[in-house]
């Protein structure tokens, strides 16, 4: 017998509303990593960075968008300053998925989420409408990636750590991006102070835990720190 069984009417349906809410709320946080989190609204700052920085300059500002994924932040930056900007993403894999490709990706970010967000062994229904309400998130997801491609100027697929340095970029921006998902964060820093110029920006937004690892990894002789709320800068030096 089922634990959840010996328990009286009252409690089961507390319980279950209790989990419910659990659900909902984690698939919430689901939604918003795959519509608004690589979005340029969800960036606290950046787009304000990004036009006193070019406005400084008085040129078309070089942004590199590192870990870019479906690139949605590169092509809302490119939609709002136009020529004078101009947008390099780097990310593991192209947004332009093979029907192939997408489905394997759906297969895995479905398993991935459902591990991570599915709180309860429920009824197979809500376990079916679990699973269709992820799909159709990262479906539209990678259909909007596929159309934003188109605005960026440059597209690189790779590691950031094996980009060359000869080209350098106004700003990088990292928002969960190599450092939050790579395996070596010093040769990143160490491959981000080259690509920038003196007085560069290195724009973070990523999750607090991360930081705590690589600060340590931040060489004061090379980098001011300055932080904006959730964001972090580091200023070449």
């Amino acid at each position: 017998m089922h634990w959840t069984k010996k328990l009286s009417k009252e409690k089961r349906d507390r319980l279950a509303k209790t989990v419910r809410g659990q659900r909902e709320e984690q698939l919430r946080g689901w939604r918003l990593t795959y519509s608004a989190a690589r979005r340029l609204s969800s960036v606290p700052f950046i787009e304000d960075i990004v036009g006193e920085k070019q406005q400084a300059l008085g040129r078309p500002l070089r942004f590199l968008d590192s870990g870019a994924g479906l690139m949605g932040v590169s092509a809302d930056l490119k939609r709002a300053f136009g020529k004078d900007i101009e947008v390099t993403a780097i990310t593991l894999r192209h947004p332009n998925l093979s029907t192939k490709s997408k489905r394997r990706s759906l297969k895995t970010a479905r398993t991935r989420a459902h591990a991570e967000y599915y709180p309860f062994n429920g009824p197979e229904s809500e376990r079916q409408k679990f699973n269709a309400d992820i799909a159709n998130q990262i479906s539209s997801a990678i259909d909007r990636g596929r159309r934003d491609v188109n605005w960026v100027d440059s597209q690189k697929i790779g590691l950031v750590e094996n980009l060359s340095a000869r080209k350098k970029y106004d700003i990088i921006f990292d928002g969960a991006g190599a450092l939050q998902y790579g395996l070596n964060n010093k040769r990143i820093l160490e491959r981000y102070y080259k690509m920038l110029p003196q007085g560069g920006l290195l724009v973070l937004n990523i999750h607090p835990y991360t930081f705590e690892k690589i600060k340590e990894l931040i060489d004061p002789d090379k980098f001011i720190l300055e932080r904006k709320e959730k964001i972090i800068i580091l200023i070449k030096k």
